[in-house]
């Protein structure tokens, strides 16, 4: 097939404009195209960081113990309750501990103890003893992410105690370093 030579004013004569004539020679030439498209894929740059993320909520707004009975002879009985907390963090390897600390000291002969269930990979230490000074009770905390894990509250009292009137303390529990 013969190629046949095309001139511009063969297109739209005198009557089309320059510009229509400069954009008809571009799509000709072939060269529109590339100033239209710009490639089928292209790369970015993405910026990120995850943060230290030490996050612990009690799920009981309070939790009430009374002692009221003793066994004749004895000492009174323990009061008992539990409660629930959860749990994240994405620390290194037992970089992290929980200490429990209470706004005022018991009463004489009167003693608030908690032990809280833990993570995988950390360690409980069992019922404490709580006091104005921070006390660990949970040790070689990992990464984890934990619901509902269970907080055990102890009261114990020695006859010598008396009789104590309704009375409130606030247990505070710090998600911290492992220093």
């Amino acid at each position: 097939m013969p190629i046949t030579k095309l001139s511009i004013d063969s297109i739209g004569g005198a009557l089309m404009p320059r510009a229509q004539k400069i954009l008809t020679m571009a799509l000709l030439t072939g060269l529109f195209p590339l100033c239209l498209y710009a490639g089928n894929s292209d790369t970015t740059s993405v910026s990120f960081d995850i943060q230290a993320i030490n996050e612990l909520s009690v799920n009981n707004a309070s939790v009430t113990l009374t002692i009221s009975s003793a066994l004749a002879g004895s000492q009174p009985n323990n009061a008992t309750t539990s409660a629930s907390y959860n749990i994240t963090t994405n620390c290194t390897a037992n970089s992290k501990k929980i200490t429990g600390a209470i706004n005022s000291d018991m009463p004489s002969n009167v003693s608030l103890q908690v032990q809280l269930a833990v993570p995988s990979g950390a360690t409980s230490l069992n019922y404490v003893s709580m006091s104005t000074s921070a006390a660990d009770v949970v040790t070689g905390i990992d990464a984890s992410a934990a619901p509902n894990l269970q907080i055990d509250f102890k009261m114990t009292a020695e006859v010598s105690a008396g009789v104590v009137t309704t009375a409130t303390r606030t247990l505070t529990l710090t998600l911290t370093d492992a220093l």
